[in-house]
């Protein structure tokens, strides 16, 4: 997530300026983007004498889930907000006059676009592999299996090894009616492998 300043100005009662006084922000909880896990943390700061504050904190709304923020306040209170993105200061009174944190429009992730592209390739029945062939490892280490026949979308095939899902092109190949396990990790006699093919 990428930092904004938030600003603003503590006062008394009276009027005054409440100088010095701590500040913490606490990310209540966490949130992630595709690049990185933001967890829980706290950043804080301190009044000026001049009661007035800013202090760089999480664009919390840019998150895959937008994340609340809280304010500790020297009085013992606290004040919640969701930091939307943005690159120019802002203040934590526009932030608290709008309300108590709501999610922030946002455009669809790339991970949600491709999980609507797979479902939508899956509600086709035209789609699914026919042919589900399970593969014997007969001894340690082997890497190429002969299939009972060419698939004719070799790329739209799935593998799975003890269950697990391989990955086309990264863990293995085909070529004709040629399975190559490609993954460094050795296969063995006791795993499982079971491919689905077109």
């Amino acid at each position: 997530m990428t930092d904004r300043i938030v600003y603003g100005k503590l006062e008394r009662l009276d009027g005054s300026p409440w100088g010095n006084a701590p500040l913490v922000f606490e990310l209540i909880s966490g949130s992630y983007t595709l690049d990185a896990l933001h967890p829980r943390d706290r950043r804080s700061t301190k009044t000026n004498t001049s009661g007035e504050f800013a202090k760089g904190l999480w664009c919390s709304g840019e998150g895959v889930v937008p994340a609340e923020i809280r304010c500790y306040l020297p009085s013992g209170e606290t004040v919640s907000f969701i930091l939307p993105a943005g690159t120019t200061p802002i203040n934590i009174s526009a932030l608290l006059a709008n309300g108590q944190p709501v999610p922030p429009e946002r455009q669809p992730t790339i991970v949600e676009l491709i999980d609507d592209r797979i479902a939508a390739h899956n509600s086709d029945p035209n789609a699914h592999p026919k042919t589900r062939q399970v593969l014997s490892i007969d001894t340690d280490g082997v890497t190429s299996f002969t299939l009972s026949e060419a698939p004719s979308l070799p790329h739209l095939s799935e593998l799975f090894l003890n269950g697990i899902k391989a990955t086309y092109g990264v863990h293995y190949n085909i070529n004709a009616a040629q399975l190559n396990w490609t993954d460094p990790m050795q296969l063995e006699s006791t795993d499982s492998l079971e491919v689905l093919f077109r």
